[in-house]
This record gives C-alpha cells, sequence and structure tokens, in this order.
C-alpha cells in the first residue's frame, strides 16, 4: 500500500511539473515580450497612426527596421516611463533587464508624471515596432574587405587590473599623455615611448581634459546614478614634476557632465547630459551662468565660424533628440539660431567635428554616431557609422558621405598623409570576439573625391571610448590616443593592464 501510495503520489508530482513547464513554454512563447502579439492589418497600421502622433512630438520616429525585436522591447519599456506609465512589467521574459529598467522605474515613481496616452494604446504602439521589425531589420554592412595598415602600437599599461573605462584623453607635442580613468578615478601620465610618468587620484569621474601651459582643467561627471543629481563641476589643476596640485574650480552644480570646454578668457561651456534632466550651460568668469538649453542629452560643444560674422556655438543633444544646434551670440547673450542637423532617436550620435571636407573653402560637419551603451547586448547597426554633412552656398547641410562603422564612439579630422586634404579616424566601443567588426578606422580623403578606408588592429575584442589626435611624438605628424575600456574586467592581482595606446602617425 506504501509504495502503490507514493507511486501514485510521484506519478501526480510528475503530472504538476510537467503541466507547469508546458504552461511555462507556452505562455513565454505568446507573451516572450510581455503581451500577445497579432499581424492584424488593422491593428499595425494603429500602432503606427499613434506611432506618428505621440513619438513625432517629441522626436522624428523612428521605423521598425531601427531595432531587433530584442532591443525593441526593452526600448519600448523605457518610453513608456517617459510616457508616464508603469511599464515595468512589460519587459516579458527578459530578466536580465529588470537591474537597469527597475532604476528608471524608481525615478519615474519619484517624479510621476501625467500618462501622454493610454497604456492599450501603449501596446498597441508596441506590437506595432515587435511585429514588424524581425523582417524589416537591417544588419550592418560587411567590411571584410577593409585594408590592415600595419603600423607601431605603444600600449600604456598601468599596474592594477579589473574594470576600468579611459573617459578622458589628451595628447600634448612633447609626449604628454593623459588617461583618465573613471572606475578608479585616478589620472595617469606616460611619455610617447609608453612609460608611466606617474598617477594622480581624482575627486570624480573625468569627462574631458583641457591644458593649457602648467594648468590641467578637468571636467568631472558629478553623479552617474541618480544621473539627474546636480554635482557635476570643472576645476584647474596646477601640473608638476611630481604630480597635481588642487586649483580653482571654474564651475560647480553641473547635471551629469558628459564634456565642458575652458576657454581662454575663463568661460566654461557645459554638456549637462542628465538623464530625463538636463542642460547646456555658458559660465563665465564671474561664475553667472545662462543655460542657452533646457533638456537632457547635451553631450558635445564646439566654438565654431561656420558662415556670418556673430560668434557661434555648436551643440550636440543625443537622447532621443539627436540633433545639433547653432546658438549665435548677440551681445552678451547666446540664444538659439536654428537647428542644421536632426537624426531618428536609434542613431547613437556621440561628437561632431567641423572643417573643410571638400576643399570648397566652406565648413562641413563630420558626424560620428554608434552609442548603444544603455541597450542590451551586443547590436551592431546599419546605419551607426562616420557622416559628412556638407555645407551650401546657402550654409544648409546635406548628408553626402556614410561609411557603417558599427560602434563608432569618437573621431578626429586631421591631415594624416599630408597631402592637404582631411581625413578622419573614428573607434569604436562595439567590437566583441567572433565579430568580424574592427576597433579602429582611417578614412583617407581622396584628390578625386571619397574616402579610403584602413583599419588598424590593436587587439582582439579591444574597445575604445576615447580618441584624441595630436603631434605629440613632434615630428609635424598628427598621431593617435586611443583610451579603452573594459567594465567587465577580472582582478589580475600583480598583472599590467592595457587601458590605452598610443600610435604615432601611421601614414
Amino acid at each position: 500500500m506504501k509504495s502503490r501510495s507514493g507511486y501514485k503520489i510521484y506519478l501526480f508530482g510528475a503530472a504538476v511539473v510537467i503541466v507547469s513547464l508546458t504552461a511555462y513554454f507556452l505562455h513565454r512563447s505568446f507573451y516572450l515580450y510581455g503581451q500577445r502579439l497579432t499581424a492584424s492589418a488593422d491593428v499595425l497600421q494603429q500602432g503606427h497612426d499613434l506611432a506618428q502622433r505621440h513619438c513625432g512630438g517629441c522626436h522624428l520616429v523612428p521605423v521598425p527596421a531601427a531595432h531587433s525585436p530584442r532591443i525593441w522591447n526593452h526600448v519600448l519599456v523605457q518610453m513608456g516611463f517617459r510616457l508616464g506609465h508603469d511599464t515595468f512589467d512589460m519587459h516579458g521574459y527578459f530578466p536580465e533587464d529588470q537591474t537597469g529598467l527597475r532604476a528608471e522605474r524608481d525615478l519615474l515613481i519619484r517624479n510621476p508624471g501625467k500618462p501622454q496616452l493610454s497604456k492599450e494604446d501603449l501596446r498597441t504602439i508596441r506590437n506595432y515596432y515587435l511585429v514588424r521589425s524581425p523582417s524589416e531589420f537591417q544588419p550592418p554592412e560587411k567590411n571584410d574587405n577593409v585594408p590592415l595598415r600595419d603600423v607601431k602600437i605603444v600600449p600604456l599599461r598601468v599596474s592594477h587590473g579589473g574594470p576600468f573605462a579611459v573617459t578622458a584623453a589628451l595628447s600634448q607635442t612633447g609626449g604628454e599623455l593623459w588617461l583618465g580613468e573613471g572606475v578608479s578615478k585616478r589620472l595617469f601620465r606616460f611619455d610617447a615611448t609608453g612609460a608611466s610618468r606617474y598617477e594622480s587620484a581624482l575627486p570624480d569621474m573625468p569627462v574631458s581634459l583641457q591644458s593649457e601651459r602648467n594648468r590641467l582643467q578637468i571636467g568631472f561627471i558629478g553623479s552617474m546614478f541618480p544621473s539627474d543629481d546636480k554635482k557635476g563641476k570643472v576645476m584647474e589643476y596646477v601640473v608638476s614634476p611630481a604630480g597635481l596640485a588642487e586649483g580653482r574650480v571654474l564651475a560647480s552644480g553641473l547635471y551629469r557632465t558628459a564634456q565642458a570646454t575652458v576657454h581662454p578668457n575663463g568661460e566654461v561651456d557645459a554638456a549637462g547630459f542628465g538623464n530625463t534632466q538636463g542642460e547646456f550651460s555658458v559660465i563665465n568668469a564671474r561664475g553667472e551662468k545662462q543655460t542657452i538649453y533646457q533638456g537632457s542629452g547635451a553631450i558635445w560643444s564646439r566654438r565654431v565660424s561656420l558662415f556670418g560674422t556673430k560668434p557661434q556655438l555648436l551643440v550636440l543633444v543625443a537622447q532621443e533628440k539627436e540633433e545639433l544646434i547653432l546658438f549665435e551670440k548677440n551681445g552678451n547673450q547666446w540664444q538659439r539660431a536654428e537647428t542644421l542637423i536632426k537624426l531618428t532617436p536609434e542613431s547613437g550620435t556621440m561628437q561632431f567635428h567641423v572643417a573643410d571636407m571638400n576643399g570648397d573653402g566652406r565648413q562641413d560637419i563630420v558626424l560620428i554616431s554608434g552609442d548603444d551603451g544603455d541597450l542590451p547586448g551586443e547590436s551592431p547597426r546599419a546605419y551607426h557609422g562616420v557622416r559628412i554633412f556638407f555645407q551650401d552656398a546657402h550654409h544648409k547641410f546635406s548628408e553626402r558621405y556614410f561609411f557603417n562603422f558599427p560602434g563608432a564612439y569618437r573621431g578626429c579630422v586631421a591631415d594624416f598623409n599630408r597631402d592637404g586634404i582631411s581625413d578622419i579616424a573614428a573607434a569604436s566601443y562595439y567590437p566583441a570576439p567572433n565579430t568580424p567588426h574592427f576597433a579602429l578606422l582611417i578614412l583617407l580623403g581622396q584628390k578625386d573625391s571619397g574616402y579610403k578606408p584602413y583599419r588598424i588592429d590593436t587587439e582582439a575584442a579591444a574597445r575604445f571610448i576615447t580618441l584624441d589626435c595630436t603631434d605629440a611624438d613632434g615630428n609635424g605628424r598628427p598621431d593617435l590616443l586611443l583610451g579603452k575600456g573594459d567594465l567587465k574586467g577580472p582582478e589580475k592581482k600583480g598583472e599590467a593592464t592595457t587601458i590605452g595606446y598610443f600610435i604615432p602617425n601611421p601614414f
């Protein structure tokens, strides 16, 4: 009796397990993305129309081909928060997303917004993107035929291991190479042979480095999480052979800072990226601040002379805006003039440079776009890379060159082969093991128009966050300084870690 009873209990338990597993996999197959999907033409059209109405109010409306369903699922949960809904339960069967999404959900709970559409309409928009994207998503171009440039590579090593991120880089003529590391919050100084000069502790993660004689100006991020705390600042240090001596605070009380530029007259241009909040500000030498852009996403800026006689300032805004805005100075005040370039929100713009790229006497714009650092997994895109927007006689900018370069993060413009034509270097944070993509690209301008690409290999799966181009070794030719990032790097006691590379002019 006991054995038969035990057998029945065993069978019952097994049946429960089988039913539970079957129910789990059936539910997962239908609700992988947190909701049941339908390919109904009417429902897809409704989703398209709702996206045009609600998404188009803040930015250009992306197409389903912009992401794979996996990424769309993550992005649309984030957008739900911004539209005033708690969409945390919509992440579906992707528990690895929970940590990052929970942080954004907590921000929504602390600062609840008024819902801008119904949750049902939000699900309809999600359905449109999740159903359409599998057939429309475009893979990146294959660049297997890009020739390899054999060059001298000087590794820049530090004595400790573990995760690291070189978030600021600066090279100076005379062989001074500076790398600011954000995880350990330290500043490293090397010479052009790769020898370490010294290292200094910093109070925060550095995001920008500038030098003026024996002064070093450093922009600090402030607060990464929460990103909307105003703790960013810009400080000046006195450089001596022994190290750094702290000097003045040039600006403080900044949103999470992405970049800061200090000008000879004492003004500071500060890109307060933030997250849901942010601003771009100009702070004068007396500490008086003019906020010329209100909103999150300010990531890069430059004082420029594109046309006309007024002082001009270009500000790049990422996040969902993805626009390059021109400001002009009237008297003592900066005023918004126009938006020169506007891209869709998946573009991942990171940086721009201004130069005459075709020799017509007009300044053009080189745009670097490839950020996907806030999205899960590896996701090479067909629309990430290097773009050139040429200026016409009417001061309008149109894209007339694009090179697909997944993960493009930083770039510079210089005449590397000294032929009088501007060239482009770009570094990527994307490449991963077993992928055909590479991390360092040179585009050599050709006399008959166009660009000839070259790749430079440093090590497998190298990821670069920073790039600076200066004639560091003093031979009259621009060199490359690269800062790496490896946030998953293991602890290596007693082993040196390569955090960057110095590459003497490769042409």
